[in-house]
């Protein structure tokens, strides 16, 4: 073998050959906030289960969500506008791991799992509860304005995302009749 040969091999081995694998993504924090949904973990399905009392503000669920791991990483994001997550866990093969959840101010959700979490199928289960009116008159103008991304923000009490969707939140009222928070 000559000297070029060995070396360019010797290369090759430090390269690839030590501590091998693929890179592997730790998420940073978030500096403002702000948290970008992953494209490494995509969701299959959703299952959902929601426990409403009429008589309460808020309403309680579950989800779980199947999805696919294709770029490892040890954080995986979603939007959770509204809600107030209570507990996070990720099923990967038959263990399940507590996930530390980090919420966004603009209705982003981190989960970090604390470890690698490989290329392969996952479960995301979240339990959580959320403004009960909010959610019924939210989804009720979501199924009058299909395939509209719509925005929410609690705050500020504004829709955006389709031209009349500010406007299906409220009604003229006669004078007098006005609601306190016109």
């Amino acid at each position: 073998m000559s000297t070029r040969s060995l070396a360019l091999s010797l290369v090759l081995v430090a390269l690839f050959g030590c501590g091998g694998g693929p890179e592997v993504r730790h998420a940073p924090p978030p500096q403002d906030g702000n948290i970008v949904l992953d494209r490494g973990v995509v969701p299959l399905e959703h299952h959902l289960r929601l426990r409403i009392d009429p008589s309460a503000e808020r309403l309680e669920g579950s989800i779980r969500i199947p999805a696919h791991v294709y770029l490892e990483t040890d954080t995986i994001r979603l939007h959770s506008e509204g809600l107030s997550i209570h507990r996070a866990t990720l099923i990967v093969k038959s263990r399940t791991l507590q996930a530390q959840v980090i919420q966004g101010e603009n209705g982003g959700l981190s989960l970090f799992a604390g470890e690698v979490l490989k290329a392969g199928p996952i479960e995301i289960g979240l339990e959580f509860s959320g403004p009960l009116t909010e959610a019924i008159l939210l989804g009720t103008i979501a199924v009058r304005n299909p395939g509209a991304k719509l925005t929410w923000n609690t705050e500020k009490m504004e829709l955006r995302g389709a031209p009349n969707a500010q406007d299906l939140l409220t009604k003229p009222y006669r004078s007098g009749w006005e609601p306190k928070w016109i």
